[in-house]
């Protein structure tokens, strides 16, 4: 391949978007298979998916221009089926409890007495650390505490417990809400009932 010819490719891979970028640069060679859902987007190889979207804007241009050219390439993708749509439609639901699962226990907190406690596993080790300590002195404390931000507050060995008891509580309620809502995504026998599955911890 001449010089000419590389600085002309890497000077184009440059100019993609990031998003494009992730898509490999994707290189549309003659074996590329390109086909066409029915929303207008387009599926390389059977596995990147190119969304109509400002960010694949370069990538479009190249696929429309390809097609232009080699029209019998481009595969029409047929309407999905309610079936798949309704799958379709699940797994976005499960992948946005997902995300609201992970967020909700990235940073737990729980209030015990007035105190505001982190609620994570973190939280529960540091609480068990310090109970395992009293115990082995024989003593009821007090101890100093870092609280949920960041302040502190002197805990005697029985609130020690309360904290321990409330973060295991948290942890096993956020565990429970999500297992229930998955039981209703997984039940849902229509996209409508899967839409009125409100996702919240």
């Amino acid at each position: 391949m001449s010089k000419n010819i590389e600085a002309a490719e890497t000077a184009e891979m440059e100019m993609l978007p990031e998003m494009e970028q992730e898509c490999g640069p994707y290189v549309i060679t003659d074996a590329t298979i390109i086909e066409q859902r029915p929303d207008g987007s387009y599926v390389l190889d059977g596995i990147y998916h190119v969304a109509l979207a400002p960010e694949f804007e370069k990538l479009i241009e190249r696929i429309e221009k390809v097609v232009a050219e080699q029209p019998e390439r481009l595969v029409k993708l047929p309407e999905s089926s309610a079936e798949e749509l309704l799958a379709e439609a699940r797994a976005a639901k499960l992948e946005e409890l997902g995300l609201a699962f992970d967020a909700a226990t990235l940073k737990p907190t729980c209030e015990v007495d007035g105190l505001v406690i982190d609620a994570n596993d973190t939280a529960n080790t540091n609480v068990d650390g310090l109970i395992k300590k009293l115990q082995a002195l024989g003593s009821e404390g007090p101890v100093e505490f870092c609280l949920a931000d960041n302040s502190t507050a002197n805990v005697d060995l029985a609130t020690l417990k309360k904290f321990q008891l409330a973060i295991i509580d948290n942890g096993q309620r956020l565990y429970a809400q999500k297992w229930a809502l998955r039981t209703q995504i997984e039940a849902a026998q229509d996209e409508a009932s899967l839409a009125a599955i409100q996702i919240g911890f």
